[in-house]
């Protein structure tokens, strides 16, 4: 039921270990300034202790192997997110989805708030930017409230001249674009009569600045803005043989939202140490979660060892519904964490058993020969 609420399953892991990114370079170069900080909305992190079949770096117990995905709410102006990697990680690889990060630098922050925390570069490629699509087909639609008529009005199922006027003018009611920083560009197109005769206009900052543009043509602005209005000039009335109508006009605005989606997968090999049977394993996150975020732990550990959990409360999967791998034992936790979790699980190896002694009698002429 864990894994079915995340839509995967544990061999989900195998499918996700072939990204390889060969054009992901490390760098230590600092962050630039940010106005903003991500947020965390889901993380999975998956963790192997000892060999397995996505990592031929670990090859014993003291090896673990470890998988984070996370999904991060991504405002408009961050470049850069975090994570938890292990100052000693091997055989680290980043990828989003199934796209190479090829334009992409990863490393250890080496200052600032983050210092000594794992960093990864939004690409260039990952999209900043949504469309929103606004339709005018109707009278309601036309006669909006702050709709604007110069010798022109709805009729008969088209925005038409009055009385045969020679030229008039429409300027539709502004458009608010939802959730915008900015709108980039946008798309008139327009449908009707004589369209030879009709010249339009958007303008993304409610009028205060207007461009010409062409029918179902995309329009770069210069302006800053995140209101849209449409400005028509008609001409060609019915005496000069023309019907100059629009019946019906759409704008796809491409805007720069506050946020986007950013997945991003992390895999990594470390080599811990026990210490009196004991290693403890960080299972924190470096950014906090959003509202709602949610935080699944799946710890894989080999037969025998055992979890001694502080901060989180580890489930054990006795029944093995959940573990497809017969030579390790499954402990998993799903929360909705508060900030940013301080997680830490002891791995605790197992007893070493008491060598029984002979029940053969001492041999005594042993001891006199030597």
């Amino acid at each position: 039921m864990v894994l079915a609420q995340w839509g995967i399953r544990p061999l989900v892991c195998v499918t996700l270990a072939v990204f390889l990114l060969a054009g992901l370079s490390p760098t230590s170069s600092p962050a630039s300034a940010q106005a903003s900080d991500a947020t965390l909305l889901s993380s999975v992190l998956f963790v192997y202790q000892g060999e397995n079949p996505f990592s031929s770096y670990a090859v014993s117990d003291q090896d673990f192997y470890a998988l984070r995905i996370m999904s991060f709410a991504l405002p408009y102006d961050v470049a850069r997110v975090y994570t938890r990697v292990p100052s000693n990680a091997q055989n680290i690889t980043v990828w989003s989805g199934s796209i190479f990060l090829n334009e992409s630098q990863y490393g250890t922050e080496p200052v600032g708030p983050h210092a000594g925390q794992f960093y990864v570069d939004v690409p260039s490629s990952h999209p900043r930017t949504a469309n929103y699509t606004n339709a005018t087909s109707s009278e309601g639609a036309f006669n909006a409230s702050g709709s604007g008529f110069t010798n022109t009005v709805y009729s008969s199922g088209a925005l038409r001249l009055v009385n045969d006027s020679l030229s008039g003018q429409y300027i539709s009611p502004e458009i608010a674009v939802p959730s915008s920083i900015a709108i980039l560009s946008a798309t008139l197109t327009f449908n009707g009569n004589s369209t030879s005769n009709i010249t339009s206009y958007l303008s993304n900052n409610a009028g205060l600045n207007w461009t010409k543009c062409q029918n179902n043509t995309a329009l770069n602005f210069t302006a800053e803005g995140t209101t849209l209005r449409v400005m028509f000039d008609m001409t060609g009335n019915m005496t000069s043989g023309n019907d100059t109508a629009i019946t019906s006009f759409q704008i796809v605005a491409s805007y720069t939202s506050p946020s986007t989606i950013f997945l991003l997968h992390v895999s990594y090999v470390w080599r811990t140490e026990f210490s009196h049977g004991r290693t403890t394993v960080d299972l924190s996150e470096a950014l906090p979660f959003s509202s709602g975020g949610t935080y699944l732990i799946m710890l894989y550990l080999s037969l025998g060892y055992t979890p001694s959990a502080a901060g989180v409360e580890l489930e054990f999967d006795k029944d093995r519904t959940l573990n497809t791998y017969g030579d390790k034992d499954l402990y998993f936790n799903t929360s909705v964490p508060a900030g940013i979790p301080s997680y830490s699980v002891e791995v605790v190896s197992p007893k070493v058993k008491a060598t029984p002694f002979s029940t053969q009698p001492p041999c005594f002429s042993c001891l006199r020969s030597s």
